[in-house]
């Protein structure tokens, strides 16, 4: 599938994966019931067409006529035929699609990428779908510990500018009185969820009592239980909790992962501004001493 959606990007066709796996499917029952060998794919020949300008299936047709005719009549003779040379036949064909260039290019804009890229091509040499699952999971890997590592920040204001700023980045900036807005860029789940309660809490003051979070992409469903303890531990405190930015995939995620509450209560906005109402706080909005 991955190879047909590559051939199918490069000549603008549209595949469509279920299509495919019913074919497969159809057609290993049917070499199932008479014996025959399993059906797949060969990126092999489909290079080799691709390199001979065909178009067109009448070459599978005509391969297969051809095949027929060989198996029938001249079956003995391919016998003789030594394994490396067939061996050396599907290599020559895939010479021409090996992605080195692009092993390159992710050497010097992508290392970790990179990486991913050598040990699926390594493992390959083991098996097809050995390289294929290698590939994923170090994808997914990199895409977790990525995703644990987005940068968040506090936000402040500028006396007489609109706008909320980063505190770390803006000197002059400073927190709303009673507030911590904390721009979090990412979604939480088991790998993030801690550091985002951890920031939370050592930003607190004595004269906090609200907390806007903006920037959250997603509500995953181990991070969800904690996030509706945490919204509770803040709120026996007497402080307000409030997500907002995506709201509407958010408050989905929630109220499918048992932490509904948070949406019925209104703790799930589109607006920073809209939470800061809810909050007790309009513009110009107080601000803390320098």
């Amino acid at each position: 599938l991955v190879s047909t959606r590559e051939l199918g990007r490069e000549f603008g066709d549209e595949i469509d994966g279920g299509r495919e796996l019913l074919a497969y499917a159809a057609a290993n029952t049917a070499a199932a019931l008479f014996g025959s060998s399993p059906v797949i794919g060969s990126l092999s020949r489909t290079n080799r067409a691709v390199q001979l300008g065909v178009t067109s299936q009448w070459m599978s047709v005509s391969a297969f006529a051809v095949t027929g005719l060989l198996l029938l009549f001249a079956a003995p003779l391919m016998a003789c035929v030594p394994v490396p040379v067939l061996t050396g036949i599907v290599i020559a064909a895939l010479l021409t699609i090996m992605e080195f260039p692009l092993a390159v290019r992710l050497w010097k804009l992508d290392r970790s990428s990179a990486f991913i890229f050598t040990a699926a091509f390594a493992t390959e040499l083991l098996g097809l779908a050995e390289g294929v699952l290698v590939g994923v999971f170090l994808s997914f890997a990199f895409f977790t510990m990525r995703s644990s590592a987005q940068p968040s920040y506090f936000l402040g204001r500028l006396e007489g500018q609109e706008g909320f700023f980063d505190l770390a980045q803006t000197p002059d900036a400073r927190p709303l009185r009673g507030t911590v807005l904390y721009q979090f860029n990412g979604p939480l789940f088991y790998a993030t969820e801690e550091d985002f309660e951890r920031e939370i809490l050592s930003a607190l003051k004595p004269d906090t009592r609200l907390v806007v979070v903006t920037g959250v992409t997603g509500v995953f469903f181990f991070a969800a239980d904690r996030l509706t303890a945490f919204y509770r531990d803040l709120k026996g405190r007497g402080i307000s909790l409030y997500l907002v930015g995506q709201a509407a995939a958010v408050a989905e995620q929630l109220s499918t992962y048992g932490a509904e509450d948070l949406v019925q209560e209104g703790a799930v906005l589109p607006r920073l501004t809209e939470a800061l109402e809810a909050g007790g706080l309009r513009s110009p909005y107080p601000l803390d001493e320098r």
